[in-house]
């Protein structure tokens, strides 16, 4: 009986709903066979398929598409016909498109494939509106960092583990690929059998908000939530100008890391990160989400500085590492402020949009990221990146603080 109620007590503080617990651990199934390729894709375009740093730019960009022609249909139809069937259809799909992977032998022939992957993973806001719908306000910070930090655990493995695996004298490439895919069928068989559809569904007499519609709907919503979208979309921008591409390709023109080094700084990032998601919620459902945030927002333009002279192998661990316990301490707090200001009925649809509107804002950043890289440099990317950290802080210095003193 004593252990029953330990067992409830680490469920009510971790915010472990049904629905919680089956994403949670069928994602450190799928996540696991991700992590190993994800993080290393742009050397398997670079260095297995000769592709250069503007056409490693063009994969990402063209993959991009996806999302933007996919993203706001797919949240509306998880409005329309539950979300629980968008998740798993996803994941079906995701696992088929990794299979794909294994037998390309060009960078052309990784576009259509890249293209179905992202389209997949469409599915990713509304597991995010799946969450949120299944927490309580003062839950919601919590639960979605329990979410995270089991396949966060994962991929600490599968990071370093695949980047080994990738040398050429191990495996190479391509059984990652069809290994990620059986993971990935794995763990959409775990939802279609044990996820439930959210009590309170939105579905009854909703229509079609085209784009410009749901558009207008933020145009007349509160100020917090414009300033967010406007985050989202210039955050997009320029970020993708490096990220993931040409991040894990400095490390290993530049810095010189191996394959194995390379999975192993992810590993370690990974175990940083994992380690602080659980305090990180619990610490944004206690004290507000907003505190988080800003202290993100001033410590990354010092830390992009410092990964780019980086003198050795240990000093890009370490400076990583610092990167991964502010993100760690700060993501639950974005996922949880997006969450809090849109309202239940809509929040599939809005969280489409707000991840539509992440793809579209992104999606010429890789080609112009792979641009500069060729024609200023490998470091200005990562220039422009960092500097954007002031445009920041002012918008978000403009959203209010959503837990306020009745969710306590």
């Amino acid at each position: 009986m004593e252990s029953l109620t330990t067992i409830k007590r680490i469920r009510n503080f971790l915010a472990l709903e049904r629905n919680i617990l089956a994403l949670t651990i069928s994602s450190a199934v799928g996540s696991f066979g991700t992590a190993l390729w994800m993080n290393i894709f742009s050397l398997y375009v670079y260095e297995e398929l000769h592709a250069t740093e503007l056409e490693v730019g063009l994969v990402y960009t063209i993959g991009g598409i996806a999302s933007i022609l996919l993203m706001i249909p797919v949240g509306y139809l998880a409005d329309r016909i539950g979300k629980k069937k968008v998740v798993v259809t996803g994941c079906y799909l995701m696992a088929f498109a990794q299979l794909l992977f294994a037998f390309t032998t060009s960078w052309i022939e990784v576009l259509p494939v890249l293209f179905l992957f992202n389209a997949a993973f469409c599915y990713r806001p509304v597991m995010s509106a799946l969450i949120a719908d299944s927490l309580t306000r003062k839950q919601r910070a919590t639960g979605f960092a329990a979410f995270e930090i089991l396949p966060g655990i994962t991929t600490i493995f599968a990071s370093g583990l695949g980047g080994f695996l990738a040398e050429p004298e191990v495996w190479g490439f391509q059984p990652l690929f069809v290994l990620a895919a059986a993971l990935s069928l794995i763990m959409a068989v775990i939802r279609h059998a044990f996820l439930r559809e959210p009590e309170s569904r939105s579905d009854t007499g909703s229509t079609f908000e085209s784009p410009i519609r749901s558009l207008t709907y933020i145009r007349r919503s509160s100020r917090s939530l414009k300033a967010l979208f406007i985050m989202n979309l210039y955050g997009s921008f320029f970020g993708a100008m490096a990220y993931p591409q040409f991040y894990t390709l400095y490390a290993r023109e530049l810095l010189q890391l191996s394959r194995t080094q390379i999975g192993l700084l992810f590993s370690i990032t990974g175990a940083f990160r994992a380690l602080l998601l659980v305090p990180g919620g619990k610490l944004a459902d206690h004290y507000g989400r907003k505190r988080f945030l800003v202290l993100s927002t001033l410590a990354y333009p010092p830390l992009v500085i410092a990964f780019l002279f980086a003198p050795s192998a240990t000093a890009v661990y370490a400076i990583s590492a610092v990167d991964s316990v502010v993100e760690g301490l700060s993501q639950p707090s974005w996922q949880a402020i997006e969450a809090d200001l849109m309202p239940r009925g809509k929040r599939g649809t809005l969280m489409g949009l707000f991840s539509a509107a992440r793809s579209v804002a992104s999606l010429p950043s890789p080609m112009i990221g792979g641009y500069l890289w060729q024609n200023y440099g490998p470091r200005s990317p990562f220039y422009v990146i960092a500097s954007i950290a002031a445009i920041d802080l002012v918008l978000l210095l403009s959203i209010k603080e959503t837990l306020t003193s009745k969710d306590e």
